[in-house]
């Protein structure tokens, strides 16, 4: 049996049908990121609402790759393309999961979070492993601290995240401050 490649990779090689839907595509990603903008979303505290943070933070991811496939598509590199595209299911897969279970929720975005943190540092180590004496830019050094990182590529014991403290008393009534004033 001769297995024929989907439909969906013939319109893509195809250039004249290629271009034509590529730009079709661009425009609707172009409108969905100008409806997410208009909806004006901020994130809530994170230390209270980490699924705020997280949430917007895979869509931002989601759109992004979306852009980068269209630029792959547009230079012909269909695989490529592909590829990428299978990190915008997986970022749907890791939404789904997190808002599975709404009394999970806040762990299971905690434990993300976490995750997040130990990825930052792992390739913060290996940036200076590759560039030893080499400075950390005002990019990477905001990162760092904002972050809390530390440079080491093992998360220490059970993934924690510095960035999502516990609440505390203190926090709970500045929200409620916030809340009383308004």
């Amino acid at each position: 049996m001769v297995s024929q490649s989907p439909s969906w990779y013939r319109l893509l090689v195809d250039t004249d049908m290629s271009a034509s839907c590529t730009g079709a595509l661009r425009i609707y990603i172009a409108d969905a990121k100008t409806a997410i903008e208009a909806l004006g979303i901020q994130p809530r505290r994170p230390h209270r609402y980490p699924f705020d943070l997280i949430a917007l933070e895979h869509v931002a991811k989601v759109v992004s790759i979306a852009e980068s496939c269209l630029i792959l598509l547009e230079a012909q590199k269909v695989g490529e393309a592909y590829g990428l595209s299978r990190s915008a299911v997986e970022a749907a897969f890791s939404l789904r999961h997190i808002t599975m279970d709404r009394d999970d929720m806040h762990s299971k975005c905690m434990k993300f979070g976490g995750y997040s943190q130990h990825v930052k540092n792992f390739w913060l180590y290996y940036t200076r492993q590759m560039h030893p004496g080499v400075p950390d830019s005002a990019d990477v050094a905001a990162e760092v601290k904002e972050w809390a990182l530390t440079g080491d590529p093992k998360p220490e014991g059970e993934l924690r995240h510095r960035l999502l403290p516990a609440v505390t008393i203190r926090s709970l009534l500045s929200d409620c401050d916030g809340l009383v004033r308004a």
